[in-house]
């Protein structure tokens, strides 16, 4: 195989190949639509659908086993399910949350297109720049299945919620919003720091949908992306309070101006046919309504309070899902403690956010710039969601995991400063 033999030929294809399976893994739902509608809505065009990007990665670890086997991954996975399995047998009861067919360990934790495998194909990536294009890449390709999600809502009047009871009815979806998110800041953020009109028009279309669609929680993680990216080219412009008072002033005016400036978006939006949730919450009031979280959190609390060693692995189950049909607490502080017992939750936690602003603050701009939209949405954890199931806390870790072979790599292959060591061997 002369193609195999001549590397710069077989590193170029490796590398595509690889790229093709990152852009595949996180646009997996325009993937799953195009084979829906090929092969129709059953279990064939799902697994077909959800399994592609695995096909070139295999590829991937063929012509290039060492690059592409990654170590890390296979030993977290293992502790993953070993996690899952001890839990068991300290507590049986939990045998039927596991199984479900919705939020049990199959479709929440292990399903292929689930966010543990997010880590993986991050770490497949040699460099930041490849992970920032490919985002961009994957945030393009995913906008069709965007678009047909909300094409099929309107038709019908309603979006289609799918839990534990089946089926329901609502005027928004807050798993497309979510869905949406992780693009939006992605574009976001590189529009507000590189200017470019194909990112600041993703951004704006991003945003409109998450606006119009999707749930008010959401607005919140673009604006901490919108502060942060602030923080940080205050922290690094020598015309920072400039800045920093122009800032206040603009603020300033939205709050005086707030009610005229909502009146008049929502007459805009309105003309156009087009109903916002996140809209009307903020015209009656009631956007700052916790939808029964307070009570969820509660639930968790007291839970944490009659065992603070720990309930094991998805251990909130069979207590939250009496107020929830999903099972977990949202909010990714009392799910660690829940899961690890309280002094390894919070240390896990702790490490997990110091090392988050470390890499925030850090000097090393390539990575952080992919690190910061993957850390501002994944920090809808503390009001919604599952760190079991979401891809952006995933990806973080996946970054952080690089950045320290990286690291590791470089103080390796570092020359050795031999006129130094002779100077200690006269000494």
């Amino acid at each position: 195989m002369k193609y195999l033999k001549d590397e710069r030929s077989t590193e170029i294809s490796t590398n595509t190949l690889a790229d093709c399976a990152f852009i595949l893994y996180f646009a997996n739902a325009t993937i799953r639509a195009v084979t829906y509608t090929v092969l129709g809505r059953n279990s064939l065009a799902y697994a077909v659908a959800i399994f592609i990007p695995y096909a070139f990665l295999f590829l991937c670890g063929l012509m290039d086993y060492e690059k592409y086997f990654k170590v890390d991954f296979f030993a977290m996975y293992a502790a993953v399910l070993l996690f899952f399995l001890v839990s068991l047998i300290i507590h049986p009861e939990y045998l039927p949350y596991y199984t479900r067919a919705d939020f049990g360990v199959w479709d929440h934790v292990l399903t292929p297109y689930r966010g543990i495998y997010a880590y993986l194909f991050i770490r497949i990536m040699d460099s930041p720049e490849r992970i920032k294009r490919n985002l961009r890449i994957s945030g393009w390709v995913a906008m069709p299945s965007f678009y047909y999600d909300v094409l099929q809502a309107t038709r019908r009047g309603y979006w289609i919620l799918w839990g534990a009871k089946g089926a329901t009815q609502g005027t928004y979806s807050v798993s497309f919003g979510y869905n949406v998110l992780p693009f939006a800041l992605v574009f976001l953020y590189f529009a507000l720091q590189e200017k470019k009109l194909s990112d600041i028009i993703s951004a704006v279309i991003c945003i409109f949908l998450i606006f119009s669609y999707g749930s008010r929680g959401q607005m919140v993680f673009i604006a901490l992306l919108i502060i942060v990216y602030i923080s940080l080219t205050l922290k690094n412009s020598k015309s920072g309070i400039i800045y920093l008072f122009a800032i206040i002033a603009v603020t300033a005016v939205l709050i005086y101006y707030y009610d005229h400036i909502m009146n008049g978006i929502s007459e805009l939006l309105s003309n156009l046919g087009i109903s916002s949730r996140f809209l009307k919450k903020m015209q009656d009031g009631s956007l700052a309504d916790d939808n029964g979280r307070f009570e969820i959190w509660q639930a968790a609390i007291e839970m944490i309070k009659n065992n603070p060693l720990g309930y094991g692995a998805k251990g909130a189950s069979h207590i939250i899902t009496a107020y929830i049909s999903a099972g977990y607490p949202h909010n990714i502080l009392l799910e660690f403690l829940i899961d690890y017992g309280v002094l390894p939750g919070f240390a896990l936690f702790a490490f997990f956010m110091y090392k988050s602003i470390k890499i925030i603050f850090s000097s090393d701009t390539a990575w952080r710039d992919v690190f910061i939209p993957m850390f501002c949405s994944s920090c809808c954890l503390f009001i919604s969601l599952s760190y079991w199931s979401t891809p952006t806390y995933w990806v973080c870790l996946g970054i952080g995991m690089s950045m320290y072979y990286e690291k590791k790599s470089c103080l390796q292959t570092q020359p050795i400063n031999m006129e130094g060591i002779k100077h200690y061997v006269r000494r």
